[in-house]
């Protein structure tokens, strides 16, 4: 008997250091090609990130590298991310950058390097696939063999007397008659904390005839990092992601869209939904550019623009997100540069085109 008994212990263990081996090896394999997938799309990240950052790095934007840089970091193989300039200076970051697998990616202009960008790749956390079988391995199995042990207790359990039965049935009854006599109340549903409103986009939506709309659009889009929607042949709408300058931001594409069209335009700011947004850049008056009271609320430091308020009969009607507008006639002095850089640089693109 001692020799089948070591020989079934010997097999039982050999059949566990094979299982234990097999899914190690999975998960380290697994998680060697998960690893170079996420390096490999970070990579391509931090080369789209290092294009785009061109123009704002160029332009002294640091708002826009902000925004653009905390957009990425919402990827999750992405941890942080770091542009700073060849001098050293930290132009903007995201994210944190203790990552140990660290990218580097020049950002270049014409040839020459004007800043470094830095991406961390971000650690994946949990176990991996061979763990988490390993683990449920040992935690099935022997849930398994209890439900057989007690599948077969229960079978060969012996039939109890129908008397007892009868006792149970009436204790049953008796319970459900005093259940009946005194129902419990009915608990209150508790009632939890609302939800935080969530925060409307910024929308900048413009009308025009001049042909090149669309692609003015698109260069204002990739310097402030919106997102462009092309209505039709005579509109174009610019969305915004939300952060501290998004209003202020919407207002300079704007004032830059008046500087490089050619033609009769009009165009609206406004935080909400883009119908409402339509529906004041249809009542604007030519060679217009609004501002609604929702988008004059959300601007952080109103000083930073030229605003007029503006007596309309038809606006004046329209409740409080939209009226009063202000008509938005310039930046103030101190980023009228600013604006000139941006607008030289996107008509030298232009002719480049």
């Amino acid at each position: 008997m001692t020799r089948p008994v070591f020989a079934v212990v010997g097999a039982s263990i050999g059949y566990w250091i094979a299982v234990v081996v097999a899914l190690l090896s999975w998960g380290i394999v697994v998680g060697s090609a998960e690893t170079g997938a996420d390096r490999r799309l970070a990579a391509s990240l931090g080369e789209q990130v290092a294009i785009l950052a061109q123009a704002p790095v160029l332009d002294g934007n640091r708002p826009a590298l902000s925004h653009l840089l905390a957009r990425m970091t919402g990827v999750p193989v992405i941890e942080g991310m770091w542009i700073y300039g060849v001098d050293g200076e930290a132009l903007a970051t995201a994210g944190t950058l203790t990552g140990d697998d660290v990218l580097v990616f020049p950002v270049v202009n014409e040839a020459n390097v004007a800043a470094y960008l830095r991406v961390a790749i971000a650690d994946r956390a949990g176990a991996g696939p061979g763990m988490r079988a390993l683990a449920a391995t040992f935690v099935i199995w022997p849930i398994g063999w209890i439900a057989v042990v007690l599948g077969v207790y229960l079978l060969a359990r012996r039939r109890r007397p129908t008397t007892t039965s009868v006792v149970r049935v009436a204790a049953v009854d008796a319970t459900q008659e005093t259940t009946d006599r005194h129902p419990a109340s009915t608990p209150v549903p508790s009632v939890g904390r609302p939800e935080p409103p969530r925060r409307d986009l910024v929308r900048l939506i413009v009308r025009s005839s001049d042909e090149n709309l669309a692609t003015i659009g698109a260069a204002l889009a990739s310097t402030y990092s919106a997102r462009l929607e092309r209505i039709n042949a005579e509109e174009i709408r610019l969305d915004f992601a939300i952060g501290d300058d998004d209003v202020f931001e919407a207002v300079c594409a704007g004032l830059l869209m008046r500087r490089l069209i050619n033609a009769e335009y009009r165009g609206v700011v406004h935080v909400g939904p883009s119908n409402d947004a339509e529906l004041v850049c249809g009542l604007a008056e030519a060679d217009t550019l609004l501002l609604t009271n929702a988008g004059r609320r959300t601007l952080n430091a109103p000083d930073r623009a030229e605003l007029e308020p503006l007596d309309h009969p038809a606006i004046a009607t329209l409740d409080e997100k939209l009226n009063p507008c202000s008509r938005i006639v310039d930046a103030a002095a101190s980023h009228r540069p600013l604006l000139d850089r941006q607008a030289a640089r996107l008509e030298r693109g232009g002719a480049e085109a």
